[in-house]
């Protein structure tokens, strides 16, 4: 009956092993600023986004309960496209304080001030309000509307039928009221992914386990570790000690897949990984990696 309760207790406090990477140079940690690769990645492990892209290219439903609804503006109907989305009520910061469409809303300022110098900003341009906001002639984006926790209706230029693939992107990962803008990124960014940000200093990126975490993605590890000022000879040495689980820099930035036997052979994943996720857009899944 002990021995029954216990295993009981572990499974209810969920994954408690961590996973090991290292690579040479730190990603930024800042959804406003995610273009490399590796900060896509990290994005993807401690962000849920009202939309996401599958493997096949798909883009479906993440926070959003549905694909956006498209309906007349009432300023310019002849013009401009209003956007209607739903949200889930289900999710959660790692702080515990909900995700609104206000989240949304402050992530889609945040992007478009000028002084966070998002890369996003070229692809922001067809929402209604943004160029305003790019020349610091206004503070919100006007096309962008939280009309209440759980919607939200973003105004286009013109009828627009790839908004959702905009929306599916690092760049517009929800915000915690009063997150700043900070030119050169924030160091500890909001999460309502599966995983939040517990440490980023130098040398550790440290992921844990979204506690309030209400999406579908399982959680396989209780933390990611991610070691960073480590070169290619320096990580595979960690590895065969069985320090390091992955070393990042040996893998493929941009490739639709990669073999785990191959990478495993040439000493960039040690034997402790099971499975290797691999997705042209994200790169790593590192919610799907899982132990041998």
């Amino acid at each position: 009956m002990i021995a029954a309760l216990a295993a009981a207790a572990l499974l209810a406090a969920g994954p408690a092993s961590t996973l090991r990477f290292a690579e040479q140079s730190a990603p930024g940690l800042d959804p406003a600023l995610a273009s490399t690769p590796d900060a896509v990645m990290l994005q993807n492990a401690i962000c849920d986004r009202l939309y996401r892209t599958t493997p096949a290219g798909a883009v479906v439903p993440q926070i959003a309960k549905g694909l956006p609804v498209a309906g007349r503006n009432a300023e310019r109907p002849k013009q401009w496209t209003t956007y209607t989305i739903r949200l889930k009520t289900t999710y959660r910061f790692a702080d515990g304080s909900p995700v609104t469409a206000y989240s949304f809303a402050d992530a889609f300022a945040r992007d478009a001030n000028p002084d966070m110098a998002s890369p996003a900003l070229p692809q922001l341009k067809r929402i209604v309000g943004v160029a305003a906001v790019a020349k610091s002639a206004a503070s919100t984006v006007s096309g962008v509307r939280a009309v209440d926790d759980t919607t939200l209706q973003v105004a286009t230029m013109r009828r627009d039928p790839t908004l959702v693939d905009l929306l599916a992107e690092p760049y517009l990962c929800p915000v915690e009221e009063d997150t700043p803008v900070a030119p050169g990124g924030i160091v500890v960014p909001p999460s309502a992914g599966p995983y939040y940000v517990k440490e980023n200093v130098p040398g550790e990126i440290l992921l844990a386990r979204n506690p309030y975490y209400g999406g579908t993605r399982k959680v396989r590890f209780a933390q990611i570790d991610l070691a960073t000022g480590i070169g290619f000879d320096g990580c595979r040495r960690r590895l065969g000690r069985g320090g390091v689980d992955i070393c990042l820099d040996g893998l493929p930035q941009h490739a639709a897949r990669a073999d785990l036997a191959q990478l495993a052979g040439e000493g960039w994943i040690g034997k402790s990984v099971g499975c290797l996720a691999w997705e042209p857009k994200i790169r790593l899944d590192l919610t799907a990696l899982c132990r041998a």
